[in-house]
């Protein structure tokens, strides 16, 4: 049965960061696949709370994902998101645990997330039935993370990674920001050569 990593996010736009922690979640978990699932952007509204100008368009964002997968062998792009096949985490594994026929997905998510998993939806039925790698971020204390009631309960199903401190300073965040500045230095930085090259396509660069 194949093991797969699963990285889910806004990917706005993608960033070096997400390409160093899917490689260390896949040496974590022994996975030779991946997946990317991209957010819709009704949840980057609705969950983060962007504003509709902090959304790059979601072709955009596709586009550079399937340039990634093309870049990486057995990677693969899901836009069961972003086409509103489901709307929550839980139904999305669901939905490829049965079409990749295995029960070894790991979902990768950052320690941030901790604060927020006891909101997710069918989030007893989330962390029991499935797999999580959790990567630390911002100096987290992960003894911390570990005691918190979700995490703790159902610690069986967690792997955790140090994602280390050169991606500490990476995020797409940044990447939008130096975009506004028109800083190019600063976006080649932080991601990828064929990304900007998209950008710039894309009138965004």
């Amino acid at each position: 049965m194949d093991r797969i990593v699963l990285l889910g996010g806004t990917f706005n736009p993608l960033s070096r960061a997400h390409d160093r922690i899917l490689r260390l979640a896949k040496e974590k978990t022994g996975s030779d696949k991946a997946i990317l699932l991209p957010a819709a952007d009704s949840f980057l509204k609705s969950w983060k709370g962007f504003d509709t100008d902090e959304i790059l368009p979601v072709q955009t964002r596709l586009k550079i994902l399937k340039a990634y997968c093309k870049r990486h062998r057995n990677t693969f792009l899901e836009t069961i998101e972003t086409e509103r096949k489901t709307t929550c985490t839980y139904d999305s594994l669901v939905y490829l645990k049965k079409k990749f026929r295995t029960n070894s997905i790991f979902f990768v998510m950052g320690t941030e997330k901790a604060e927020e998993l006891g909101r997710w939806k069918n989030a007893d039925a989330l962390l029991s039935e499935n797999r999580f790698v959790m990567v630390r971020r911002n100096e987290d204390d992960l003894k911390t993370i570990i005691e918190k009631e979700n995490i703790k309960k159902h610690l069986q199903n967690f792997r955790f990674i140090d994602a280390g401190k050169e991606t500490q300073d990476i995020s797409s965040t940044r990447i939008r920001m130096a975009l506004h500045r028109k800083d190019r230095k600063t976006v080649e930085a932080l991601t990828f050569s064929y990304v900007v090259k998209i950008l710039k396509e894309d009138n965004i660069a």
